[in-house]
């Protein structure tokens, strides 16, 4: 997500990451943050609707065929993502825009 920019360590922490050749996408905003394992299991986290962001309902479930659905959702997410330099680009411009 955009909002990572917020946090100096987190940026420092994915511009190591990029620049020893891994790759990183950035969101407006994620539908859901998870994990698929294998292409079989899945975990992800659910914010609680009456306590709010700060308790997650942790979910794994084995499952090829939700992994496989999941997988292509995330990589539909993924490929509408901006790089980590488009990204940064975008956020240099719009603290260069007046207020």
């Amino acid at each position: 997500e955009f909002s990572a920019f917020d946090d100096p360590a987190f940026v420092a922490g994915v511009r190591a990451f990029v620049e020893a050749g891994e790759e990183a996408r950035f969101v407006p905003h994620l539908p859901l943050k998870l994990v698929i394992i294998d292409e079989t299991i899945v975990m992800f986290g659910m914010e609680d609707p009456v306590a709010g962001s700060a308790d997650l309902t942790i979910v794994v479930v084995e499952h090829p065929s939700l992994a496989k659905t999941l997988k292509l959702s995330f990589d539909a997410v993924w490929s509408s993502g901006l790089t980590y330099d488009q990204a940064e680009e975008r956020l240099v411009e719009r603290l260069a825009q007046p207020a």
